[in-house]
């Protein structure tokens, strides 16, 4: 599992997350990407897509495309430390 795991976070293989969502007993898996990190008057933006595929089928049941805007003071090298509250807001909104 450890070794479908490392493999899925280089590759973003939609059937490896759909194999390992199935090892875990999951009935969807999330996948995405990273799609832009660019600037909007003056504050730093981050754009992701997600699919939602459900394990049984292979089928996509929902895409999101999802951009927060950081707080003025946040600039590039900062956005790592902020992610975690970046996917909290992504789940409340999204899901």
């Amino acid at each position: 599992m450890k070794e479908q795991g490392e493999a899925l976070g280089n590759k973003r293989n939609k059937k490896l997350a759909i194999d390992l969502g199935k090892i875990i007993g999951a009935d969807e898996v999330i996948t995405g990407e990273l799609t832009k990190i660019g600037k909007s008057f003056g504050r730093v933006t981050l754009t992701i897509r997600l699919n939602i595929t459900e394990v049984k089928s292979g089928n996509i049941t929902k895409k999101i495309e999802y951009t927060h805007k950081f707080d003025r003071s946040v600039n590039k090298n900062r956005i790592q430390e902020k992610l975690k509250s970046v996917a909290k807001e992504l789940v409340k909104n999204k899901f």
